[in-house]
């Protein structure tokens, strides 16, 4: 048998197909250099759901093998999100058609061809807040009839992630309500689903005109706080049984500079301003931490709070942060509070150990009334109390072997006579700690039902048991998927937590890696499953660290 070699057209033709790849250069004048895409705009993770993008080829495109049309048997541009970018998606793109389904998902575009530049408009809105990728077939070619290459050279379809923001702009809700708004009404909110700018009296309007003393944004930009002026006689400020729009109009813009979706919603004064005093229900309270606190108080109205702190003897300046602290607007009562209670809470942050603090807390409703109380506390460290470990699903009878362990991991005696511990699964239980249970340093409590059997785990008398009145901890007993538990001291401190931090197994408990770790998920592992759960001593993760799944 003859072999002959193949001359140069042969082997230009075999290159031509196999987009040029580790072919020898033949100097026939015709164009062999595969085209690539080299730039795109915007090349942003994140783009507007309006944007379009500009595609740059190193040479010039035939337009015959652009094709924006999903339907078609030679579609080369599409646009999917990204979800259903499968490998099977990828091969239906090079070997069109694709198929009636694809065809559906596609986002339809328009594509502008000009030389080198390519245009992808898409010819509807684009999803907000969805990951999304664009797609240039293989079978794209430049005019002299190359492929679209990869950046090794390899014959492949050029493909672009991206994700959309949050789209225009839209105001989610305002606190006006659904009933008649009193004519002496101050202040208003305005919540937007989005950081915005150009808030202010020529975005927000009223119809009839209403004079504005001022429109602000808080420190996120998503909430528009309008004060309405005061009146020049009465106590008016809007006018009696009148019939209002309050619009915000396409002025306010994203921080992509997109215009906000006009907004506008109607409104009716009573014929009467509202007198009634605003009040404090009771003085503040406080739940103090080791360097935080959370300050409680109630009000008769609804209404927003501020907050100022600092040393008792020392100005009222918030420690230096943002001041004052801006409580969250309160607009709906308690639950069948009476009287009726709208309950406020502010945390206060940054503050030391062992230091005296005075905080006081002033509330606004919205016609303007303000009540204010004020209150003293001293931060005190936490006990060295920690939730060491929770059987929530033994694989042995429910009731005889739940429990909840407790650990004492510091150097005195542990009073907990009075102490709550809280269990959160379906619902809220609480069971409370009785009178005269002390802990030793190093000591274990064990709160358990009252069908608990010691013996399920091998134990005798020597650790101590806290026993509910009823079978089961708190009635019925922990939930088989994960609780979350919280002990709290009488006085109402949180000190230790734990829970749902791991995917709950039957017969392996959720275990602190270390009595002193802090009451986070990297804290927490199943116990070991050649150590079992460990109630009443030490913990196996501790000594062995966490069984690898």
């Amino acid at each position: 048998m003859t072999f002959r070699a193949a001359g140069p057209l042969v082997i230009a033709a075999l290159c031509s197909s196999l987009a040029g790849v580790g072919c020898p250069r033949v100097d026939d004048g015709l164009d062999r250099v595969p085209p690539r895409v080299v730039s795109v705009t915007p090349a942003l993770p994140t783009v507007p759901v309006t944007t379009s993008f500009d595609l740059v080829f190193s040479e010039e495109i035939d337009g015959a093998s652009v094709d924006d049309d999903p339907t078609s048997e030679t579609v080369t541009v599409v646009l999917v999100p990204r979800a259903l970018v499968t490998d099977a998606f990828l091969s239906d793109v090079n070997n069109p058609p694709l198929i009636d389904s694809r065809q559906d998902d596609c986002v339809p575009v328009d594509a502008t061809l000009r030389g080198d530049r390519l245009e992808v408009k898409p010819s509807v809105l684009l999803t907000a807040r969805t990951a999304y990728t664009l797609l240039i077939s293989s079978t794209v070619r430049d005019v002299a009839g190359n492929p679209i290459v990869d950046g090794l050279g390899l014959k492949a379809a050029f493909r672009y992630d991206f994700d959309t923001d949050a789209g225009a702009p839209e105001v989610t809700a305002t606190d006006l309500g659904t009933g008649l708004v009193a004519p002496n009404r101050r202040r208003l909110t305005i919540n937007f689903n989005q950081p915005v700018r150009n808030v202010g009296d020529a975005t927000v309007q009223f119809s009839p005109a209403v004079p504005l003393e001022a429109v602000l944004l808080d420190e996120s930009r998503t909430t528009a706080t309008v004060f309405v002026a005061a009146p020049t006689s009465g106590c008016a400020r809007f006018v009696p049984n009148t019939a209002y729009t309050l619009s915000v109009t396409t002025g306010v813009v994203g921080d992509t500079d997109q215009a906000l979706q006009p907004f506008s919603t109607e409104f009716s004064t009573g014929a009467a301003c509202d007198e009634t005093a605003h009040q404090l229900i009771a003085p503040p309270e406080a739940i103090v931490g080791e360097v935080s606190a959370t300050v409680r108080f109630g009000t008769n109205k609804p209404s927003t709070t501020l907050v100022r702190f600092g040393l008792v003897g020392g100005d009222l300046d918030c420690l230096g942060a943002p001041c004052p602290l801006l409580g969250a607007s309160v607009r709906q009562a308690t639950a069948g509070s009476s009287p009726l209670t709208f309950e406020h809470a502010v945390d206060v942050t940054g503050l030391t150990v062992n230091q005296r603090y005075r905080v006081v807390v002033s509330s606004e409703d919205d016609v303007g009334g303000v009540a204010t109380g004020a209150i003293e506390f001293l931060t005190e460290a936490l006990p060295k109390l920690a939730v060491n470990e929770v059987m929530a699903d033994p694989d042995v009878t429910e009731n005889t072997a739940e429990f909840i362990e407790l650990v004492n991991f510091g150097d005195v005696d542990l009073d907990l006579s009075g102490w709550r511990v809280n269990v959160t699964g379906n619902s809220l239980c609480t069971a409370t700690i009785g009178a005269g249970v002390i802990v030793p340093p190093g000591g274990f409590l064990l709160v358990v039902g009252n069908s608990f059997l010691p013996e399920a785990y091998g134990l005798g008398g020597e650790v101590a048991l806290a026993r509910s009145s009823g079978a089961n901890i708190c009635g019925s007993g922990l939930l088989n998927a994960g609780v979350q538990v919280v002990v709290v001291e009488p006085a109402g401190r949180p000190i230790t937590s734990a829970g749902k931090h791991v995917t709950p197994v039957e017969g392996r408990s959720l275990e602190r890696i270390a009595p002193e770790a802090p009451d986070v998920a990297s804290s927490f592992c199943l116990s070991r499953g050649d150590a079992g759960p460990s109630p009443g001593r030490q913990n196996g993760v501790v000594a062995q660290g966490c069984e690898q799944p």
